[in-house]
């Protein structure tokens, strides 16, 4: 009995709790995805104060005055910057660096709620059904980590480009994030390889004798 999988009522509570919060966040995520595609141009903010909460759409630049400088790009006002990066032949390739740079994320997110939900089972098959979503949630973490930072530099680059009228190629990351992020997505995929495949090996053994 021992090797059996078991959990407390109020233990699988909490893993359901923790899968309706990633399902959620994930959700947030695609809206926030969707808006940025629709809006590139314009923040989303919520506002509160004596009159009450507001949620107003605030234009931003997606550009600073100092990569644009750092870049060696002739300066425009914020007018011609927003006018250049609204066309469609700025505003398609953007939507799909967004699309990229975020949706790993988000199926991070789902296929850690869907793991979570399965190990709620409190079943001896709940550990078997919900390793091969984690698999994937640390997979889809490890790409995040790897493709996140080069959509950052192709997006910066297409906007500049867009902004010179030529093409420019312009990076600007925060290597220390980026490498922790790359580290502890690298360790969660080879846990959960590690965890899956001696997880496989032993039901196969057991089938077996």
């Amino acid at each position: 009995m021992h090797n059996r999988y078991s959990i407390t009522a109020g233990q699988a509570f909490v893993c359901r709790a923790a899968a309706g919060l990633c399902w959620t966040i994930a959700l947030v995520q695609l809206g926030a995805l969707l808006f940025a595609i629709a809006v590139p141009s314009a923040d989303l903010r919520a506002r509160c104060g004596a009159a009450g909460c507001t949620a107003a759409t605030v234009p931003h630049l997606p550009i600073t005055p100092e990569q644009v400088a750092a870049a060696g790009v002739r300066p425009a006002t914020p007018e011609a910057i927003l006018a250049r990066i609204g066309r469609p032949a700025v505003r398609l390739p953007l939507a799909a660096l967004d699309v990229a740079g975020q949706l790993p994320f988000v199926g991070f997110l789902l296929c850690v709620a869907l793991g979570l939900w399965r190990l709620s089972g409190r079943s001896d098959g709940a550990v078997a059904r919900a390793l091969p979503w984690l698999f994937r949630a640390a997979l889809f973490a490890l790409i995040y980590a790897l493709v996140s930072p080069l959509a950052q530099i192709a997006r910066l680059s297409l906007l500049l480009s867009a902004l010179e009228g030529g093409t420019v190629f312009f990076a600007e990351l925060d290597l220390k994030a980026a490498a922790i992020n790359l580290l502890l997505s690298f360790i969660a995929f080879t846990a959960t390889w590690a965890l899956a495949s001696g997880h496989r090996a032993r039901r196969e053994l057991a089938e077996i004798v």
